[in-house]
């Protein structure tokens, strides 16, 4: 059987513009995600599952310390200092880095 013909969708240079910058964009999204994936492995094991149930995994803070076993305020007294902690790897970072 024959092959297929691509289909060729002509882009303006408005568009490769748009999609470039885009794709500049999802780069450096993507390079943000993983510094951030890296200062959450530095931190405290307690304050990194506090982090991800609160962020990645969208659970209130109510429920997170149900969930561990700690009371609201210690919940949000470990998210605070982890918060802290990954503050002060960005300022180094922009110290030292940037």
């Amino acid at each position: 059987p024959p092959l297929p013909v691509p289909v060729v969708i002509p882009f303006s240079t408005a568009q490769a513009t748009d999609l470039h910058s885009i794709a500049a964009e999802l780069f450096v999204l993507e390079h943000e995600h993983e510094r951030l994936k890296l200062y959450i492995s530095l931190i405290d094991k307690r304050e990194a599952e506090v982090l991800m149930l609160l962020y990645s995994e969208k659970e209130s803070a109510v429920n997170v310390a149900e969930r561990l076993g700690y009371s609201k305020r210690t919940i949000t007294r470990i998210h605070n200092a982890a918060v802290a902690h990954l503050a002060e790897m960005y300022e180094y970072a922009e110290k030292y880095d940037g």
